[in-house]
């Protein structure tokens, strides 16, 4: 599940680079290249490769961390988008920001539900139904939201 998460938050570290530019300069960045299609087509069987040789003896194949990446980072791209700010998903090409505008950008209603399904998960005993079904019980309440 870290391993998700971090996939899931590749698309912000270049929030990293914010010290290297304006406050003006920051919004274009921030959910600029990172939260691309272009960037995520990219790095997801670059890392999926690089994690299929670290953690080798996993069991993992590398089509599989390929996944686990391309998903996560799809699915963050995917949320951000929902927000106001918008995100660049067509950098290097095109500088439009896609925006639906249905949700804040730290929506209780939409966070929490889907924060205490994955932390029951995580407490779950690691092959378990329980966690699982909990997981889906948080993607799907957060999702009909």
């Amino acid at each position: 599940m870290l391993i998700g998460a971090l996939a899931d938050t590749i698309p912000d570290f270049d929030v990293f680079a914010s010290p290297c530019f304006t406050d003006a300069q920051q919004l274009l960045v921030h959910r600029g290249i990172t939260h691309s299609f272009f960037f995520i087509l990219l790095m997801s069987p670059l890392l999926g490769w690089l994690f299929s040789k670290w953690m080798k003896n996993s069991g993992v194949s590398w089509k599989s961390w390929t996944w686990l990446f391309f998903l996560g980072m799809f699915t963050h791209v995917l949320l951000d988008s929902l927000t106001s700010y918008g995100t660049g998903w067509f950098e290097p090409f095109s500088s439009y920001r896609v925006s639906f505008n249905t949700i804040f950008v730290a929506d209780p209603f939409y966070t929490l539900p889907f924060l205490i399904c994955v932390l029951v998960a995580l407490i779950a005993k690691n092959v378990t139904p329980k966690r699982v079904k909990w997981n889906r019980v948080g993607l799907w309440i957060s999702s009909l939201y």
